[in-house]
């Protein structure tokens, strides 16, 4: 199929950009997430644009509310190899890193990001992308096996394959804690503010990031659980009091 028969397939009105999500981080800073424009998503890749997925792209990107100028674009934040694009946004149902490993995109549900705290799920995702361009194509394989493994109805996981799949959940928190700082590092932007203090971080992290987990070491109360604690325990140390300290306004 020909590109203008393509774009005349999904009609000009689909060329508007639409605000689907406008959530304040701060007093300056707000998370928006829009639509994309179908004439950037079909040189990108016609045939997903045919199969409807194109609908589902976002862009997803942290503005200055004085003067909603773009600050930086969250899929920007993961360099791909060899100069690749920007790593794309589609909706779903869950947060989820779909496509290939070569083209990797992050599945978010667009309503949670009403909660700017679910801009931590979205680096995670991006945490994931960055370690498996990071990673050896074997290990990355025998990850996804393991994990496809896990979701099969009646399909016994080794206690190696539920270990590398948890460490590697591990690996992805690290580096959505380090894409996080460095947000506020170079954009200004400070997500640590969201939360309190690290133990409200924390008990956020075990009701997002440690049930399905634990459901895999097949018990339901990771506080006793000797596994799921330790890899508590390695998340917790990668922040510090100094992450939620807030800063005292200076008054003028």
């Amino acid at each position: 199929m020909k590109m203008e028969d393509i774009e005349n397939i999904i009609g000009q009105e689909t060329k508007e950009v639409i605000e689907r999500v406008r959530t304040p981080i701060d007093e300056r800073f707000d998370l928006v997430v829009t639509t994309k424009p179908f004439p950037n998503v079909l040189h990108e890749d016609p045939n997903e644009a045919v199969s409807g997925l194109a609908t589902k792209t976002r862009e997803v990107v942290i503005r200055d509310s004085q003067n909603d100028k773009v600050v930086v674009s969250l899929g920007a934040l993961v360099k791909r190899p060899v100069n690749g694009p920007e790593v794309p946004f589609v909706v779903g149902e869950s947060f989820a890193v779909g496509g290939t490993t070569v083209n990797p995109r992050v599945q978010f549900p667009e309503e949670a990001l009403s909660n700017p705290i679910e801009i931590f799920a979205m680096l995670h995702e991006l945490g994931h992308i960055k370690r498996n361009d990071e990673m050896d194509s074997n290990l990355t394989l025998s990850l996804i096996t393991a994990r496809v493994k896990m979701k099969r109805v009646g399909a016994k996981s080794t206690a190696k394959e539920i270990q590398a799949v948890i460490q590697e959940e591990r690996n992805a928190w690290a580096e959505a804690i380090k894409l996080a700082r460095r947000l506020k590092r170079e954009y200004d932007v400070d997500l640590f503010q969201l939360f309190n203090d690290t133990d409200e971080f924390m008990g956020w992290l075990r009701a997002t990031g440690l049930r399905s987990y634990e459901r895999f070491l097949g018990t339901e109360a990771y506080t006793k659980d000797t596994k799921v604690k330790k890899w508590e325990r390695s998340l917790e140390a990668l922040v510090s009091p100094e992450d939620f300290h807030k800063a005292e306004k200076v008054m003028h």
